[in-house]
Formats: structure tokens, C-alpha cells, sequence
């Protein structure tokens, strides 16, 4: 469900960019372009297989499930403030009011991995 808001957030983020500037201007391509390429890496990303998953605790068969899952909610709690601070980015352009909208993402990120450490040390 979160998945698909991020998802819409960013395709939103793209309509306004077209609907306002159009592709007149390359660097307004260029951003779009990029976007698009971090939110489909992000959105891919929750979908590692558990060996490419670096925990920051020792694995065992006890505790493999509970830190599997937390490491994919993880994933796909940072996917949506990235793709807030995308939008937000593409936003300040035009509304001074996105500026301190990303550094709110930001700070919700950091807080949501150093939660995230948090639980995963206490589950061990």
C-alpha cells in the first residue's frame, strides 16, 4: 500500500513537472530522467534476495525471519521518503515551501534507520 502511494507521489511529481515546463528545458528532462531511474532502483530494491542483505546483527535460524522483515520494511519506508524528497525537489522549483518539506524527509529517514538499528540489535 505504501509502495503504491511513493509510487503515485512520483508519478504526480512527473505530470506536474510536464504539465508546467513541458521538455523545453534539457535539465528539466534530465531531472525527470532521473527520478524516474532512483524511484524504479528503489522500488526494486525491497526485493533483494536475503543474501545481498547486509544486517547489522549475526544471522542465525532463530532471528533470520524477524530481521528479514524488518530489513524490508526498512527498504521500503527509505523508498518513500526518497520519493518524497524527489517530488518535494522537483516542487521547490516553483513553491518555496518544498525547501524545508525535503529536509523533513531527510530527518524522517535518518530516524527511521536509526530506529530500525535500534530493533534490530534488541532482536538479536
Amino acid at each position: 500500500m505504501l509502495e503504491a502511494v511513493s509510487a503515485l507521489m512520483v508519478i504526480a511529481g512527473c505530470i506536474y513537472l510536464v504539465a508546467n515546463d513541458g521538455f523545453e528545458n534539457k535539465d528539466m528532462l534530465i531531472g525527470f530522467l532521473v527520478n524516474l531511474l532512483v524511484c524504479l532502483l528503489m522500488f526494486t530494491s525491497a526485493y533483494a534476495p536475503v543474501q545481498y542483505i547486509r544486517f547489522p546483527v549475526r544471522i542465525s535460524g532463530r532471528n533470520i525471519v524477524k530481521q528479514y522483515v524488518m530489513a524490508l520494511r526498512l527498504m521500503r519506508i527509505v523508498n518513500i521518503f526518497i520519493c518524497l524528497m524527489l517530488v518535494f525537489n522537483a516542487l521547490s522549483i516553483n513553491f518555496p515551501w518544498a525547501n524545508p518539506a525535503i529536509g523533513i524527509a531527510v530527518t524522517a529517514m535518518l530516524l527511521s534507520i536509526m530506529v530500525y538499528y535500534i530493533f534490530a540489535i534488541r532482536n538479536k
